[in-house]
């Protein structure tokens, strides 16, 4: 996505990086732990990597296999 600012990434990629699944992020943003900015026209929900790059999420998942076998199913590659 091309965007005005580089800090802030979709929801899947913010997932990615923080390698979680993107229903833990969305989960953190109903509980209202991680807030979205609606960014362009379009509004697209965003979240600001800045600033919750140190969240942590409640629930880790140690079987990163199955993490990355999720997003490589999804068409996306996790990286380490």
């Amino acid at each position: 996505m091309n965007h005005l600012l580089p800090n802030h990434l979709s929801i899947i990629r913010f997932a990615e990086k923080k390698q979680v699944y993107p229903g833990s992020v969305y989960d953190a943003i109903k509980a209202k732990k991680i807030l979205v900015d609606l960014v362009g026209k379009d509004k697209v929900k965003m979240i600001d990597y800045i600033l919750y790059r140190q969240y942590r999420f409640a629930k880790s998942n140690p079987d990163k296999a199955k993490l990355k076998a999720w997003y490589a199913r999804k068409g996306r590659a996790l990286k380490k």
